[in-house]
């Protein structure tokens, strides 16, 4: 009886971890939405993603002979705001008002010339980036 049920728990197990969902992505309000774009332009962050990701293009392109129409086509599809919603809004969702508020004074001080690009990352925005970007790369 004992192994019967260790049998039946066995084959069980598979179709119940298939069915449970991967959690739901964090979603600021609408004011955070605000300050996060804020902290996104005051850090270019916009400017790092798109070098990060013409960067690898162009590397990607060098490797497997891209002619320049692909390059461009490639280029050209790169979306920061799918990024910024899948990704940047998911990490900073979990940031308090005054932290986001606090992190935008910070990186205004810090980026007072067109020299300093100072901007906030996190390893995992920095992973979900580098996983992006493979998407063009293909």
């Amino acid at each position: 009886m004992k192994s019967i049920f260790i049998v039946f728990l066995f084959f069980l197990t598979p179709f119940y971890s298939k069915s449970q969902s991967a959690p739901a992505a964090a979603t600021p309000n609408d004011e955070s939405k605000v300050l996060i774009d804020s902290l996104m332009k005051v850090t270019r962050y916009k400017e790092y993603f798109q070098s990060y990701c013409d960067r690898q293009i162009d590397n990607a392109a060098k490797q497997n002979i891209w002619d320049e129409d692909v390059i461009r086509r490639k280029k050209l599809s790169v979306s920061f705001n799918d990024f910024k919603e899948y990704t940047v809004y998911n990490w900073f969702s979990s940031l308090k008002m005054e932290d986001l508020t606090s992190l935008i004074t910070i990186f205004q001080k810090l980026n007072t010339n067109k020299y300093s690009a100072f901007l906030v990352t996190h390893s995992g925005i920095q992973s979900n980036l580098e996983l992006f970007v493979k998407r063009y790369l293909e």
